[in-house]
Parts: C-alpha cells; structure tokens; sequence
C-alpha cells in the first residue's frame, strides 16, 4: 500500500476548494481538515490531496509526490496566475510531476490554450494542460487521475515508487 500525497495551489476562485469538496463527495474521501482530504483507493492506496492559499515555498513540498496548479481562467489577473505558476514549476516545484488546470475557460471563451502552451513550452515546462469545470466533481477528478497517472509513470521511470 502506498500514500500519494498532492498539493494543489492556485488562486482563490480557481477551483482549489471545489476539487476538495468534489474528492470528498464523488470519490468517497474523507475531509481531513478545510483544506486537506484524503480517498482510500482500490487495493487500500491512499490518496492525499492538501490546498495551499498561496505559493508554497521548497519546505511546504517536502514529502509531496505531485501538484496540481490552478488558473482561473475568468480572473482579469488569469496571465498573473499563469506567470506565478511558471515560477512555482521553475522553482520549488521543478522535479515534481505536475498538471496545470485551466478553470472557467466557459466563461472566458477567449482564452488561447495554444498560446498558454507555448508559453509554457518556451519556459522550458513539458506538462499537461488541462481545461476543467470546477463545478462539476467528475472534472476535479480527471485533473487527479492526470497527475496520478504522471506519478505512478515516473515512479516507473526512476523506480521510486
């Protein structure tokens, strides 16, 4: 049995707490705290899903497998986010698997997923990109099938998990 721990950060109104809530209802999880949840997968797996306020630093990702970074995509400051994630992946958060979510995009229908791609392709950043509704729980969960997936494939890759 093995214990995935996640960190998911973005801005408030990305859709950090709906993803919370959405583990906690769809996937049967059980809330830890406000901010922290945890889902017993199939074959007794543990899934820990935590939400950061703000950017963490190297030590608030120290023990974590992966992280979801969050944009919302309806926020006029939506590029500020992107380039404050960017950092994050440059930074503390570099050697970690990672997903980008894009929340909102239905109600900004103008944001430009290839540009948001080749931003981060010139940033030297190789991770998915993935335009979700935090309203709907199904889509949470996609973003954390994602990054558990990224997980358990680098897990084979370097042989660490």
């Amino acid at each position: 049995m093995t214990e995935t721990r996640i960190v998911v950060v973005g801005e408030r109104g990305s859709g950090k707490q709906a993803l919370l809530d959405g583990l906690c209802g769809q996937a049967g999880g059980a809330a830890l705290d406000a901010n922290t949840a945890e889902v017993v997968l199939a074959g007794g797996d543990r899934l820990h899903v935590r939400c950061l306020a703000s950017v963490p630093d190297a030590t608030a990702l120290e023990g974590v497998d992966g992280l979801i970074a969050l944009v919302d995509a309806a926020a006029v400051e939506a590029e500020a986010q992107l380039a404050i994630c960017m950092t994050l992946l440059a930074g503390p958060a570099a050697a970690l698997p990672a997903v980008l979510g894009i929340s909102r995009v239905d109600l900004h229908p103008d944001w430009d997923m290839a540009a948001t791609l080749a931003t981060l392709a010139r940033a030297g950043h190789a991770l998915p990109v993935v335009p979700f509704d935090a309203r709907d729980p199904a889509q949470g969960l996609m973003l954390l099938d994602v990054l558990v997936s990224q997980i358990e494939t680098d897990g084979l890759v370097t042989g660490a998990r």
